[in-house]
């Protein structure tokens, strides 16, 4: 398999105290978490809906997505504004730690880290943490998520 050469544009982010990281490409902007409306039966990756500027987004549940156990979002959590198969998606995290341009031989594809449920772009290791770099686009399509009518409303 070829693999990419040039460096990786990564927005790093954590959610109790694991750090992962979303291509920086995925990301619009970040701001603080709001009350979000339950709708109806969801599938167990969505939390509900949050009204954005006009338009009702889907919030994905990012503990559930990463296997963590689910907890309700805080008032001290951020959202992450994403953009992601032509999409606008919200997802809380508990703190942002940074933007950064990751050298493509620092990106591991093969460990133990990768074999738990989700679905991984790599890892890498920073500050002595190891960073799970989270294949989104891959996540929703795995939970039907992109294929569910109804969810996107602007």
């Amino acid at each position: 398999m070829i693999r990419n050469t040039s460096p990786l544009s990564l927005f790093v982010f954590s959610l109790d105290g694991q750090r992962y990281a979303l291509p920086l490409s995925q990301v619009g902007s970040v701001t603080q978490a709001a009350a979000v409306t339950r709708v109806g039966q969801l599938p167990p990756a969505l939390l509900g809906l949050l009204n954005v500027h006009g338009s009702l987004l889907p919030v994905l549940d990012s503990r559930y997505l990463v296997d963590s156990p689910s907890r309700p979002v805080g008032v001290d959590d951020l959202f992450l504004l994403l953009h992601v198969a032509d999409k606008g998606w919200v997802m809380p995290a508990d703190a942002v730690h940074q933007v950064l341009a990751l050298p493509s031989e620092a990106l591991c594809y093969d460990s133990p880290l990768l074999s738990h449920s989700g679905c991984w772009l790599g890892w890498f290791e920073q500050d002595g943490h190891a960073v799970l770099i989270l294949d989104l686009e891959q996540t929703l399509r795995r939970y039907a998520l992109l294929t569910t009518d109804g969810l996107h409303h602007g």
